[in-house]
């Protein structure tokens, strides 16, 4: 099946970089849950780092908007090579509020 030109791994480096750094197979282990390794990121990365991730986070967000979650699954654990599976779009937007939540004010 072909990728939507839109949705390319090289697009996202920095939620690539999270994904497989932090939701790896073990990530329920090490982490405990998602917000977990969001904070053991939040904890590691720079500024810069963290602030790259919630663009690209949001600009994923409004890609995958309307799209059947087979994309969103296949994109996220196919793509971007998570062991995290969102179950909905929800869940996506979920981890993009973990991240805008741990910005400074």
């Amino acid at each position: 099946m072909t990728r939507p030109a839109d949705l390319r791994r090289e697009a996202f480096p920095a939620l690539a970089n999270f994904l497989t750094g932090y939701l790896h197979e073990d990530y329920p282990v090490t982490h405990g849950s998602l917000a977990n390794a969001v904070r053991a990121f939040i904890a590691d990365a720079a500024p810069a780092q963290r602030r790259q991730l919630v663009e690209e986070l949001e600009t994923l967000t409004r890609r995958l908007s309307g799209r059947q979650l087979r994309v969103v699954r296949r994109f996220i654990t196919a793509d971007l090579r998570s062991r995290w599976e969102p179950r909905s779009h929800d869940d996506l937007r979920q981890l993009l509020d973990l991240f805008r939540g741990s910005e400074p004010r």
